[in-house]
């Protein structure tokens, strides 16, 4: 008989046994006990292994125990989590509302939606029985949800649903549009007019110039015949993936900095409808390929700052200091910026193909324009935000000057470490060379304009980290930093969101809390 752990337990032990006299009786006994001193061995070996396995198990559980039992509970500022800039009276049932965020979902309670859902969801069900069962089931189906619509009826609005509608009723009285801050996630409402005139008055400090006619459908048709003159670097059976179906200008809406005096604009655009947006993703992938960028000095994000950081060697008499490229995507000079790519692509591809790419491009960094109150804008400077080309041209451009001036940097300026993410630079410096750092970098380009932040009581904030050097071991210390802007919650718990959408979310603030205790991280704040 075959043994098999499917096998009930009773039964395998009965068949070992018949095993094991049958082995006694044909099997010398010095025999016998080496096979039996063998399976002991390697029962013992087995056992361990799988006690080492465990014990490192647990050691790993009581290791992030210890952490989070160390963890000191340090009281940050944060911002409010809903700010008002109008005069209309907001009640505290209204305020509860309005500071769970924009993304607080609320229990649905509309009755023709739920049940056209549930008859399109039953008829789905139904259709996959038996045609001669399906008119039987479709009669027990009707019985059912009839039922269901007789206690809908008589189900009242939440006091979180009468809240909102009379919310609505207000805002929409008053005038009033509901938005969210720039970096910070905080509900804000403000008057539609002022929304208004603050967006505008951005759009003209950006050199936008207003467009007499909509340009989307001849947009559209010099995307279509620049397509078909690509052969080689779009295969003609995929050309029609790379147009939008009915394109539309792209719209522009704004953030408010409540965090700066005046609660100036900041503009976001959604690229998505435009007739060039697939071309573009097509491009930048494209680009990504063909340019293999070094990146030797910028950052994915805060980690691998962090690893950077770790072996780094400091001197006694260095420092930390931050710089930050001002409205970079519209300083960002396109004409030089292809200039550039242009050589790197001759240099790393035929001509054809260089060629190709970059007569494309051009058609879809021309074609920069938005939409805001129903006025058509171009943006006359810089590249578009919300183009998927933009970020890879930013590098393009960003990486080349960085390569023109790092000896500068490092071998007379003092800079010992030096990275980038997107617009923020963190440099490790010696001497006091921060000011003579911030002029060479502004003499370099005449429209790229950098600031600085210099080190506040031996402490430095980049990204969302705080950086501060060890004094006795001149070894780099990490703590988590919110920026003032930051909210205390991101979800709010009543939310009606899945349930497995929050788990998620705590498991990633946890694992944050882990790994930045395990890069030992300072006291500057403790998630």
């Amino acid at each position: 008989m075959k043994l098999t752990t499917c096998m009930p337990k009773k039964e395998r032990t009965n068949e070992l046994l018949s095993i094991h006299l049958e082995l006694a009786e044909l099997l010398p006994v010095s025999t016998l006990l080496e096979i039996l001193d063998e399976i002991k061995e390697n029962i013992s070996k087995s056992m361990g292994q799988k006690y080492n396995k465990l014990n490192k198990k647990l050691d790993d559980l009581n290791r992030k125990e210890n952490i989070t039992k160390n963890i000191q509970h340090i009281e940050m500022p944060f911002h409010s989590r809903f700010v008002n800039l109008t005069k209309v009276p907001i009640s505290k049932q209204e305020t509860e509302i309005l500071e769970k965020g924009l993304k607080h979902n609320i229990e649905n309670h509309d009755k023709n939606k739920e049940v056209e859902h549930t008859i399109v969801d039953a008829e789905m069900a139904i259709s996959l029985l038996p045609s001669e069962n399906q008119d039987h089931a479709r009669h027990i189906c009707r019985r059912i949800i009839e039922k269901r619509i007789e206690s809908m009826d008589k189900k009242k609005l939440s006091d979180e649903n009468k809240t909102v509608k009379g919310l609505k009723k207000k805002l929409k009285t008053n005038k009033v549009i509901t938005t969210k801050a720039d970096k910070g996630n905080t509900t804000v409402i403000m008057y539609e007019k002022e929304y208004k005139e603050k967006t505008e008055q951005l759009i003209k400090e950006t050199n936008c110039r207003m467009m007499r006619k909509d340009p989307t459908d001849d947009y559209q048709v010099a995307v279509k015949h620049a397509i078909k003159q690509a052969k080689t670097i779009i295969n003609p059976r995929k050309a029609y993936t790379m147009t939008l179906m009915n394109p539309s200008a792209p719209s522009m809406i704004a953030l408010p900095k409540i965090h700066k005096p005046g609660n100036p604009m900041r503009p976001i655009i959604n690229h998505k409808s435009a007739p060039g947006y697939k071309l573009s993703k097509y491009l930048k992938s494209l680009l990504k390929e063909k340019l293999e960028l070094p990146n030797k000095y910028t950052i994915t994000n805060t980690a691998e700052l962090i690893e950077r950081m770790k072996s780094l060697e400091i001197p006694k008499d260095a420092k930390f200091v931050s710089f930050d490229v001002k409205d970079l995507y519209p300083s960002i000079p396109t004409a030089e910026t292809v200039t550039i790519l242009t050589k790197t692509l001759i240099d790393k591809t035929d001509n054809n193909v260089a060629t190709e790419i970059v007569n494309t491009l051009r058609l879809t960094l021309d074609q920069n324009y938005s939409k805001f109150n129903n006025k058509i804008y171009r943006q006359t400077n810089g590249l578009g935000m919300g183009n998927p080309t933009s970020t890879i041209l930013m590098e393009v451009f960003m990486q080349h000057l960085e390569e023109k001036h790092m000896t500068e940097l490092t071998t007379s300026l003092g800079v010992k470490f030096y990275a980038r993410y997107v617009d923020d630079i963190i440099c490790l410096v010696t001497g006091d060379k921060e000011e003579q750092i911030l002029g060479y970098l502004n003499d370099q380009h005449t429209i790229i304009n950098f600031t600085m932040d210099k080190e506040n009581e031996g402490k430095i904030n980049y990204l969302d980290i705080t950086i501060k050097i060890h004094k006795v071991t001149n070894k780099c210390e990490f703590g988590i930093y919110r920026k003032p802007t930051a909210r205390d919650m991101i979800i709010h718990r009543t939310s009606n969101n899945p349930q497995h959408l929050i788990t998620r979310l705590e498991r990633t603030l946890m694992n944050l809390i882990l790994y930045t205790q395990s890069r030992k991280i300072t006291d500057t704040e403790r998630a």
